[in-house]
Formats: C-alpha cells, sequence, structure tokens
C-alpha cells in the first residue's frame, strides 16, 4: 500500500455552514491573553498618568492658592480644645476644656459676625433725645472661625488632608488654651490663649474665674472680646457700637489710633461714634482728620471713604449748630446721589419746619433707594409735623405702612403708624393689628419681636378708641407698658401721661382678679404694684391719683385666674 493516500478518491463533505472555514492562520489556537486590568504594563501606565494628573491638580490648585492669598488673602481663626491642668479632687476633666473652648469659639464667632455685618441704623427715634441720624457703615470681610475636633478617618486626619490648601489660601490663626488653678484661690481658675501664627506667637490670660455657669460666660466673653479687641480693633469697635456700648467702642478707636496714628479709619470710626454720644464738636475734628488723611487709601476705595467721611462731618457740622455749613456738604457734589445724605437732609429741613424742602429731599432719597428705611419713617414724621396740609395725615399712615413693609420687625415703625391711624380716627382698624401681631406670651406668632412700651401704651390706646373694646387686650397692653424698663417702675412718659388714669378700671378693678387669664397672673401682679407706684408720685400734681393709688394697692394680692382664654 502506498505510504502517501493522496490517491485515494475522498466523498466531498457537506457545508453545514455557509460561511467559509478560517484560514489556518486564523484558526490556530492563540495562547489565552491576561485581561487589561490584570495586564501589569497597562496598570503602571495608567497609574503613572493618574498619579501625574492628581500632581498637576495639586500644583495648580497651589498656584491658584498662592495668586489667591497675593491678591486676596483671607484670615481664618482655628480654635483646640483647651487643656485643663487642675490637680486631683477638683472635679474638672477634659471635658471641661471642650466646654470652655466651645465657649469661646461661639463667643468670637459672634463678635465677628455682629462687627463685620454692622450697617449702622438709617432711624433714630425721637425717643432717644436726639434727632440726628445714625451713620452708614460699610460692611468688612468676616473672618471665619473653625472648631477643631480632628475627625480621622482611617488613620488620615480631615486637618491634615485640608491643612495645605488652608496654609496657603487662608492667612491661618491658630488659638490654643490652657486653664489652670489660680494660686492658692481654691475653686478659682485662669484661662490662658495663645495665638500662634506664620509670624509671632501672643498671649492673653483672664481674670480668675470660678467653673460655675453664672461666672464662667461672662469671664469668657470680656477675653474673646479682648483678643478681638488687639487683632482686629475694627470689627471689635464695631461690635461694641452694635450693641450700643459707646463708651468701649471710643476705648477701641482710641487705642487704634494711638498704635496707627497715620491710618484714616479710627479717626472715622471715633467721629461716628461721638455723633452717637452726641458729643459733635469733637466728631467735626475727627471727621476732618479722616478727610485729610483720605489720600492714604488705596484708590479703589477711597471715593467710597471720602463719602462717608464728608457725610460725617456734615452731621457733626449740624449737629455742633452750623446747619448752613452741613446743608452746603449734603448738597455738594460728594453727598448730593447719596440716599443716606438725602436722609439727613430732609431731618435737617423738618428740624427747621421747611416741610415742603423735606417732603422733596425724603421723596428724592426714596427714589435713589426705594428700600431706605429711615427716609420713609422721616417722610411719615413730616407728614404728621405739616398739619397745613389737609390730606397729611392719611399721608403719613401711608409712609409708615412703607416702612412698616420694609422693616416688619421695628417697633419704631409700629408705633409710629399707630399714631397715623389714631390721627385718621382708624383705632379700631389699629387695634386688630396689635392684637394679631404685636404679640405676648400667649401667642407664639409675634412679627414685632421685641415690643416696646410705647407700642404697648399707643396700642391701648387705640384698644380704648376703638368701637369694641377687648378687656383682656387691654389689660395686657397696660401691664406690659407697666413692667417694661428700669425694674417694675414705670418711665415718666407712663408717669405723666393721662393715660395712667385709665389703667386702674382694667387692671385694678375687683382686685384685678375676675377675667384674668391663668397664664396672665405672673405679668399682672407686678403690674397692679408698677401702677400703685406710678399713682403715688402723680398724686402731687392730681389728686385724682389718690384714690386710684389706694383702690390698686388693696389689689395688689395675687390674681384670681380665669378659664378665659388670652387676647
Amino acid at each position: 500500500m502506498p505510504d502517501n493516500p493522496v490517491d485515494v478518491p475522498q466523498k466531498p463533505a457537506t457545508p453545514a455552514d455557509p460561511t467559509p472555514p478560517a484560514p489556518p492562520s486564523q484558526t490556530a489556537p492563540k495562547k489565552e491573553e491576561k485581561p487589561e486590568a490584570l495586564n501589569p504594563s497597562s496598570w503602571l501606565t495608567k497609574g503613572l498618568m493618574l498619579t501625574l494628573a492628581v500632581c498637576c491638580a495639586i500644583l495648580l490648585a497651589c498656584l491658584i492658592g498662592k495668586l489667591l492669598y497675593h491678591f486676596a488673602p483671607k484670615q481664618q481663626i482655628i480654635v483646640s480644645n483647651f487643656l485643663v491642668s487642675a490637680p486631683p479632687g477638683t472635679g474638672l476633666s477634659a471635658d471641661f476644656g471642650k466646654e470652655v473652648s466651645d465657649l469661646f469659639t461661639s463667643d468670637l464667632n459672634d463678635i465677628f459676625q455682629q462687627g463685620s455685618a454692622y450697617a449702622g441704623s438709617s432711624y433714630i427715634a425721637s425717643a432717644t433725645g436726639s434727632s440726628k441720624l445714625a451713620q452708614p457703615f460699610d460692611t468688612v470681610p468676616n473672618i471665619p472661625v473653625d472648631k477643631s475636633y480632628g475627625i480621622e478617618i482611617e488613620g488620615v486626619s480631615i486637618d491634615q488632608i485640608l491643612k495645605i490648601w488652608k496654609d496657603i489660601r487662608y492667612d491661618q490663626q491658630l488659638i490654643s488654651g490652657d486653664i489652670f488653678p489660680a494660686g492658692n484661690n481654691t475653686g478659682q481658675y485662669i484661662l490662658q490663649i495663645s495665638l500662634r501664627s506664620d509670624e509671632a506667637a501672643y498671649h492673653w490670660s483672664s481674670l480668675p474665674f470660678s467653673a460655675s455657669q453664672s461666672e464662667m460666660p461672662s469671664t469668657v466673653l470680656r477675653l474673646a472680646e479682648t483678643f478681638v479687641e488687639d487683632i482686629n480693633p475694627e470689627i471689635a469697635g464695631r461690635f461694641f457700637i452694635a450693641n450700643k456700648n459707646y463708651p468701649d467702642a471710643l476705648r477701641v478707636f482710641t487705642e487704634w489710633l494711638k498704635r496707627q496714628p497715620g491710618r484714616p479709619e479710627p479717626n472715622l470710626y471715633l467721629a461716628k461714634t461721638l455723633i452717637f454720644q452726641g458729643d459733635y464738636a469733637s466728631a467735626k475734628t475727627f471727621a476732618q482728620r479722616a478727610l485729610d488723611r483720605a489720600p492714604s487709601i488705596a484708590s479703589g476705595n477711597r471715593a467710597r471713604f471720602q463719602v462717608s467721611a464728608t457725610q460725617a462731618q456734615a452731621t457733626a457740622l449740624w449737629g455742633a449748630g452750623n446747619s448752613e455749613e452741613a446743608k452746603k456738604l449734603f448738597q455738594g457734589p460728594v453727598l448730593e446721589k447719596q440716599s443716606y445724605a438725602l436722609n439727613e437732609l430732609g431731618t435737617l429741613y423738618l428740624e427747621e419746619r421747611q416741610y415742603g424742602d423735606a417732603e422733596t429731599t425724603l421723596q428724592k432719597a426714596l427714589k435713589h433707594d426705594s428700600q431706605d428705611y429711615g427716609a420713609a419713617m422721616v417722610l411719615g414724621e413730616t407728614y404728621l409735623a405739616d398739619q397745613k396740609n389737609a390730606h397729611a395725615n392719611a399721608l403719613a399712615v401711608s409712609a409708615f405702612q412703607n416702612a412698616m413693609d420694609l422693616h416688619p420687625t421695628s417697633a419704631e415703625a409700629a408705633v409710629s403708624w399707630l399714631r397715623a391711624m389714631h390721627a385718621v380716627n382708624r383705632d379700631t382698624d389699629a387695634s386688630i393689628y396689635c392684637r394679631s401681631w404685636v404679640g405676648s406670651t400667649v401667642r407664639t406668632t409675634a412679627v414685632i419681636s421685641d415690643p416696646t412700651r410705647d407700642l404697648y401704651l399707643f396700642c391701648a390706646q387705640a384698644e380704648l378708641a376703638g368701637k369694641a373694646p377687648n378687656a383682656n387686650a387691654l389689660r395686657w397692653d397696660y401691664a406690659e407698658a407697666l413692667t417694661r424698663g428700669e425694674g417694675n417702675a414705670p418711665g415718666e412718659e407712663v408717669l405723666y401721661s393721662n393715660m395712667v388714669l385709665f389703667m386702674p378700671d382694667s387692671l385694678c378693678a375687683d382686685g384685678g382678679n375676675s377675667t384674668t387669664p391663668a397664664s396672665d397672673q405672673e405679668k399682672i401682679t407686678p403690674a397692679i404694684k408698677a401702677l400703685t407706684i406710678a399713682l403715688k408720685k402723680r398724686s402731687s400734681v392730681d389728686q385724682t391719683a389718690v384714690g386710684l393709688a389706694a383702690k390698686c394697692e388693696a389689689a395688689e394680692q395675687p390674681v384670681r385666674p380665669a378659664n378665659m382664654p388670652g387676647h
């Protein structure tokens, strides 16, 4: 048999698939390849590319951070937990250090927020004894205060992750604190604060204090105030002004001026603070110094600074009795288009009883700034004063309503609106407003969060003059008016007002008992006592008050509650 079988005939195979078989080179078995993800070469390449991308991103972030720091550096304060160094048996632990540091952080944030955001007030109520308007304040950049808790994720601190960026972007100030016993004084401690930055380290110490909740918060607050006074006197002083603590504001700005006598800012702040205090002669001097030093301000802020300093100077001139020079400044090129300045000029005209000029000027102020609450208030006062105008009272209602719309929580606007409503004989509508919005302890939806004694007196007047007085509403308004202010003694405006003669019928009748809601007991009893004092003092000028005082004195026992809802 031949070795080669090529001569043997073969039966052709029946194709099962019309697709031709692949060439041997394609059908030959291939060595199995590893998936791409497991390929060391591919994985290494991608890893290098990812690392390169991350490095580029970090470098770009660092470059951006450097540029931002160079052109607009921001300050940041980070407070760590305070350490407690107390001997055994004192009852203090590390939790006490955390409590104090949390309190210090909260106080710092409050000071920085109030100081940087304070914008002044465009209207000072006549009750303050000053007809001059407050000065506007530009906002300043806030300083963020962070609390460092050192949170960690799988051994990597979040603080560490953010540290590089924050070091680049912020001028970081790191605060630590130590609490240790105050010498041999048992139960007394001292808090020492340390501030560390890239440039230096500083220290502040508190007075000795106890760990009681009555003493510790005030000590920590005072230390926080001292801290801000030293690192940022501008914000510290503004914080004191916002809280009407003018003596401390003057002290801070004066120290700032001593440290940096060439700067114009402390001169301007001193002028504004002195205006608040009514010392216009001194304010004029500091305002002029601020203007003289204005060229040293950066060009981008110089124009705004000159506006503020010129306005302070005009107000100081007006207050010092030189109203004609003040008008020249208010009408001059620097202030002629400033809403605040027009507001003050309108008030000056009102003070001089030039009602037409006042109305025109204040309406112009509102055209420049429709949100100018102060201009709306002074416009209303102008209409109330101009009784030669037959429609003046109705126009006053509209002006004060506008002020209330602009500042719904303002007790000043509400008081003025109630006065105007009484002038147009709309007491019933006014009393409905008082019942609905002024608020009391028996309601939880008060729009005016801090109503004044005057507001409750005008609400009582509206209730009394309305078509259907509500006895509980009237009693509540009287009680609120009598118990506000210094202790329980009513102010002079209550003492010598004829309204005090109407109060006994509501508060002292039948011992002040029968229809008094249980929720009002704690308010009514001290109100009766305050009314008795007021009537006894009034007895020297009005014999009618003698019998009323005796009636209220007999009613000073605790009232008997009734099962009736409050008004």
